[in-house]
């Protein structure tokens, strides 16, 4: 079995992500230690810019769920309170 912590991500992977991409990529991966890594390319400032925008809007979307769950979760915590 392979070493999973010398592991890193293909570079022939990451050069067909690309062609894919229509003018970049962000991808978001875990290393065998839990470690977050990034890899990311874009063709222009532009598309590096429009990227950076939606993932900003992305996380903000992921924050507002988080907070409406936790608030349905405490209102259903208080709705089954008996005076």
């Amino acid at each position: 079995m392979k070493d999973k912590s010398s592991f890193k991500f293909p570079k022939a992977l990451l050069n067909q992500i690309e062609e894919c991409s229509n003018g970049g990529y962000t991808l978001f991966v875990f290393d065998s230690n839990g470690t977050p890594i990034i890899y990311s390319n874009s063709e222009t400032v532009p598309h590096a810019y429009a990227m950076q925008y939606f993932m900003d809007n992305y996380v903000k979307g992921l924050e507002a769920q988080n907070i409406e769950m936790a608030l349905n979760a405490i209102q259903e915590d208080e709705g089954d309170e008996t005076p």
